[in-house]
């Protein structure tokens, strides 16, 4: 049907929009690399049993050797398999998620409320309409040690007045 259609070119568009910002298996394995190369994983296992002193931070050594498996794990996925998984997870969370709009808009509806209306308050009530982000900090600290506080007081602004 015609609704469907628009649903899906739209789920699509939302799907691209948020594929384009999901990390490669290259960086997710970056973010995952463990303070020894997986190679080692045997070796520290072994000593693991028979030092005293990792036996005591086991749990921390144990830790880093999952971390060295995901790393070498991610290193060996290729990156369409990833993007297909990735699409798969978000289009099943996008579907969940449009189900559960309808069932909160059907419920509004049942109760004589104008459910778009209520969600629109809840949301703005709880969700930050501005959120300092590291880079925009760093930014604002770079021109306040050369003395322009400009963007200092920018963002001050922004973070007192959201709207």
């Amino acid at each position: 049907d015609g609704e469907g259609e628009g649903e899906s070119d739209a789920d699509d568009g939302c799907l691209d929009a948020v594929l384009r910002d999901v990390a490669t298996p290259a960086e997710l394995a970056e973010s995952s690399k463990a303070s020894f190369p997986p190679e080692l994983i045997p070796q520290v296992m072994m000593r693991l049993q028979h030092d005293p002193y990792l036996m005591a931070h086991a749990e921390q050594v144990l830790a880093e050797v999952d971390k060295a498996k995901r790393y070498a794990e991610l290193r060996k996925l290729p990156a369409a398999d990833k993007a297909r998984s990735d699409r798969a997870a978000w289009s099943t969370w996008l579907g969940a998620y449009r189900a559960r709009i309808a069932r909160d808009y059907e419920a509004a509806a049942a109760a004589g409320a104008d459910g778009h209306a209520e969600r629109m308050a809840a949301m703005q009530t709880t969700n930050p309409r501005v959120v300092l982000r590291n880079y925009l900090a760093q930014q604002a600290i770079d021109l306040a040690e050369k003395d322009d506080y400009s963007e200092v007081n920018s963002l001050l602004a922004s973070l007192q007045k959201p709207n």
